[in-house]
């Protein structure tokens, strides 16, 4: 997949394409259905399959007491847009000068840019000063920009529709399940093992530590059944996001441990997958009841991943 960083790069080539328009923080359903929808109709006219977004999310410039953390990392976001069929990805920096851009002055600018075929945005996309551009708004320029507009419909999922708001609640609430419905995927994070305090290895788990950015949403603390792909396969374990309340730590972190594994994985970069939530963050009164909670966490994660 290309990835640009300015509408100016956009080679002539890759012009007239199907673009998907979005923040697609999470690369949630409703985001999936977008995207997939661009690429079907790209396929089916012979045409690039693009995709247009922002690095930061615009409420970062507009209101940055209200800015949202992010679901996903901007690499795990590229690699999910790649896995659904994106060809070539414009990752915009929102600016205090987009802010000010009108609907009209937005879409003038993008078609000259790239000239699109077809733009392909969710029901509740909105673009343009104050959010005066819609789907309605984009179908209404048609003849004059010269491309045609899909405007997809929300997905619900359990009666609710999925958005990027709920599911952040939900991350904070550790509804995993939940989440992984929302998301059609595992909640993944990814990150280079840093070294710890080797309490883990002392208790008969040593652990694999990742550094938890206070940009990115992340799920309440507790234990949780997880498969890590590193070194190009696929392993299990238990991930633990916490304090360490019975060592009295304060930095959170995420800890995995590996299960049927020995190995030095420091400066390893590994890509966590959350399958299922284990239980919340307790403080044990010592380290052997830790321990001991460590083998039936372990004995839990083995049934899910039916492991002997």
């Amino acid at each position: 997949m290309h990835v640009w960083e300015t509408l100016e790069e956009l080679p002539k080539d890759w012009r007239h394409g199907a673009i998907a328009l979005g923040m697609f923080d999470g690369l949630h359903l409703g985001h999936q259905r977008v995207i997939r929808r661009a690429v079907t109709l790209a396929a089916a006219q012979g045409i690039p399959a693009l995709a247009l977004t922002f690095r930061n999310h615009p409420l970062s410039v507009i209101a940055p007491k209200r800015s949202p953390l992010y679901i996903e990392g901007p690499e795990e976001r590229r690699e999910i847009m790649e896995r659904l069929g994106v060809e070539g990805l414009v990752e915009l920096s929102f600016t205090a000068d987009i802010a000010r851009l009108t609907a009209l002055s937005f879409l003038t600018w993008l078609t000259e840019k790239a000239a699109p075929a077809v733009l392909v945005v969710g029901s509740n996309y909105s673009f343009g000063d104050g959010g005066r551009g819609d789907g309605a708004y984009l179908q209404a320029q048609e003849d004059r920009f010269g491309y045609r507009t899909e405007v997809c419909p929300l997905v619900t999922v359990d009666g609710e529709t999925v958005s990027s708001t709920k599911i952040r609640d939900l991350l904070r609430q550790g509804a995993l399940a939940k989440v992984n419905r929302f998301l059609g995927r595992p909640f993944t994070v990814s990150g280079v093992v840093r070294h710890g305090d080797a309490r883990g290895r002392n208790l008969g788990f040593p652990t694999a530590n990742l550094a938890l950015s206070p940009e990115r949403a992340m799920l309440a603390n507790g234990a949780y059944a997880v498969r890590v792909r590193f070194g190009g396969r696929d392993r299990f374990g238990i991930a633990s996001i916490g304090r360490h309340p019975t060592f009295g730590g304060e930095e959170r972190r995420l800890e995995i441990h590996l299960l049927d594994f020995a190995g030095d994985l420091y400066e390893t970069r590994m890509t966590v997958e959350f399958i299922a939530r284990l239980r919340e963050e307790k403080t044990f009164p010592s380290a052997q009841a830790l321990q001991r909670q460590l083998c039936a966490d372990e004995a839990a994660a083995r049934k899910i991943f039916h492991l002997q």
